[in-house]
């Protein structure tokens, strides 16, 4: 029968009081690694020894207080990198990075509910062509800064507890732009996809979904789109959801010749047609909540430019005048505060 003793005893009894009638100097091991009187032994170790363990140093091991359950978990080098493990993942979540069960808490800039927080949010990232062009960059240049304003509104969406972020990244109507131009940000986009978003994505519990006319996009980076959903498909902290090559209309076309083609092969009938049925057809089927409740668009610019025009019936719309690789933080919490300051009544009063 081993005997175990208590690592760092003294300095245990004096920060927990509570320990002081507990006999500490000796447990009996019976059975290694089973304790003996298991449930005793757990029920007056668990909540006030810190972080659940007890400490053998005679024999290395450690053994963890789950539920009045002690199990050997691991030797003591693991313990301590296990606990340097669980100081780094807790500073990461500090930083806006989480794992698969997100954060405990959110932490809101100050002025901002959580209960008002919106649900989804769509972004028509306007300005960064003039951007680059107002200061003599190549055009490139200005793809980089959409891909640094996309990573911190993700960064932020995460932090601050919003599911769902679109960006409207590529339209319809900008395919129709030089097949110089096109191509240029195309190959842009599958570049920062594979080699600079993904890992960021996975490491922060993000799925992705891209919306759009895929067809018109190169073939290479419908590959990598698809590879990159396939990855990230079970992440849940934050759906990001990019618009290439997608309009309102096209959208809406679409879902009309889906559910044509339904009623054609008597999969669903004309009149059993409702908004509920036809808003499966939509690309936005893809997330819990298709319709945006806040809208942001930069550059000044004061129209939707065929953006989810089925979708925001109810959106609450937000103009900034900053070219979209200007907009920081602190414009971002002001588009949340305007946001949460109006009264949305969905046209019932």
């Amino acid at each position: 029968m081993a005997e175990l003793k208590l690592a760092h005893e003294d300095k245990i009894k004096a920060s927990h009081p509570r320990s002081l009638s507990l006999n500490f100097n000796r447990l009996l091991c019976g059975g290694f690694p089973h304790l003996r009187s298991l449930s005793q032994v757990g029920n007056w170790l668990v909540g006030f020894l810190e972080e659940g363990a007890l400490v053998c140093p005679e024999i290395g091991q450690i053994f963890s207080v789950n539920k009045g359950i002690p199990d050997m978990l691991l030797h003591g080098d693991e313990y301590h990198h296990k606990k340097k493990k669980k100081k780094k993942k807790k500073k990461k979540e500090e930083e806006g990075e989480v794992g698969k069960k997100g954060p405990a808490e959110v932490e809101l800039p100050a002025g901002l509910r959580q209960e008002l927080m919106p649900k989804h949010v769509a972004v028509s990232p306007d300005g960064h062509r003039r951007w680059a062009r107002k200061r003599g960059l190549p055009m490139d240049e200005g793809y980089r800064a959409l891909g640094r304003g996309m990573a911190d509104l993700i960064r932020l969406c995460c932090k601050w507890g919003v599911p769902v972020l679109t960006f409207f990244a590529y339209s319809t109507e900008n395919m129709s732009r030089s097949k110089e131009d096109v191509d240029s940000f195309m190959n842009w986009c599958e570049m920062w996809i594979k080699s600079v978003a993904m890992e960021k994505w996975m490491r922060n519990n993000v799925r992705l979904s891209v919306i759009g006319d895929k067809s018109m996009l190169p073939n290479s980076l419908q590959q990598v789109i698809s590879e990159a959903e396939e990855a990230l498909k079970a992440n849940t902290r934050l759906h990001f959801i990019i618009g290439l090559s997608y309009g309102g209309r096209y959208d809406i076309l679409q879902a009309c010749k889906s559910v044509a083609s339904k009623v054609k092969d008597g999969l669903i009938q004309l009149e059993d047609i409702d908004q509920s049925i036809f808003e499966q057809e939509l690309e936005t089927k893809c997330t819990k909540f298709p319709n945006p409740d806040l809208h942001i668009r930069t550059s000044g610019e004061l129209r939707l430019s065929n953006f989810m025009l089925w979708q925001v019936h109810f959106t609450e719309f937000y103009f900034a005048n900053k070219c979209f690789p200007d907009f920081e933080e602190a414009d971002f919490i002001e588009a949340l505060n305007s946001y949460q300051k109006r009264d949305r009544r969905f046209g019932g009063r």
